[in-house]
């Protein structure tokens, strides 16, 4: 509980120093060449990376990992992944239909925070294990991650390009936020080593603890108790390491694990 604790504030208090978290300096920041986006995602990074050394290889705080690099997973759970990109298509239809402006006002935020949602599910971005693994390159590293990132600026890169341009404005507002690419280096930096403690001590960051609220939620009704146990948790591949246990060593669960290969 401690650990939560003191994640938690580190967490709070680094996206509020930094102005931004993973995906507002990696996805957003980096495309846009955004100099305090490229001070604080090797900064978080890197903090992020010692912390989960210093707990899983110095301190040996929970149940030990074996060496190497975990095997790709893909393709995922094909159901889930099918749900994801029809409910995704049908938000993006809506947001284009001849709808009063009203109307507009609503749906294009939700369509793109739900949309957003549901990629850090597929992606694995709200599996706790997946990410501590992704950060502990001494140990099972799973590298699959930064694929994520990668493909999230190939998208965001031309997205941003064209909101950069005189005159654009988006869907449903008369312009552009368009937060500030340099100065407040300091607060930047302490903010970042802080999101990087408290990211490192987790492997939770806010956007997939919000997108990851309702499967956990689910888990403990018994609406959870209906998927079937079988293998729950576990690659196609047969790898033990690579069950969807959370950072405390709980049995697996599909809800728990969203998005993640089962």
């Amino acid at each position: 509980m401690a650990r939560y604790v003191v994640a938690g504030f580190s967490l709070g208090l680094g996206t509020r120093f930094q102005r931004g978290c993973t995906s507002g300096h990696g996805i957003c920041g980096l495309p846009r060449f955004s100099k305090r986006s490229w001070l604080a995602v090797p900064l978080f990074m890197l903090f992020a990376g010692l912390v989960v050394y210093l707990t899983r290889h110095v301190m040996q705080t929970g149940e030990p990992n074996k060496a190497g690099i975990a095997p790709l997973q893909w393709p995922p759970s094909w159901e889930f992944a099918l749900c994801t990109v029809a409910a995704s298509l049908l938000l993006a239809v809506l947001s284009f239909a001849p709808l009063p402006g009203s109307a507009h006002g609503v749906i294009c935020p939700l369509a793109a925070g739900t949309i957003f949602g549901l990629g850090l599910g597929v992606a694995g971005m709200t599996s706790q294990a997946k990410v501590l693994n992704f950060l502990d390159v001494a140990g099972y590293w799973d590298p699959s991650l930064a694929f994520v990132m990668g493909c999230g600026i190939l998208v965001s890169f031309p997205a941003f390009y064209l909101a950069e341009a005189e005159g654009a404005k988006p869907r449903c507002a008369e312009s552009f936020e368009k937060p500030s690419k340099s100065g407040d280096y300091a607060t930047l930096t302490l903010g970042a080593i802080l999101f990087g403690i408290g990211w490192g001590l987790v492997g939770i960051c806010p956007g997939p603890a919000l997108a990851g609220t309702v499967p956990n939620l689910l888990a403990s009704t018994p609406a959870g108790w209906l998927v079937p146990p079988k293998d729950w948790g576990t690659s196609r591949h047969g790898d033990a390491n690579q069950s969807c246990h959370d950072i405390e060593g709980q049995p697996p669960n599909q809800l728990r694990c969203f998005g993640r290969e089962n």
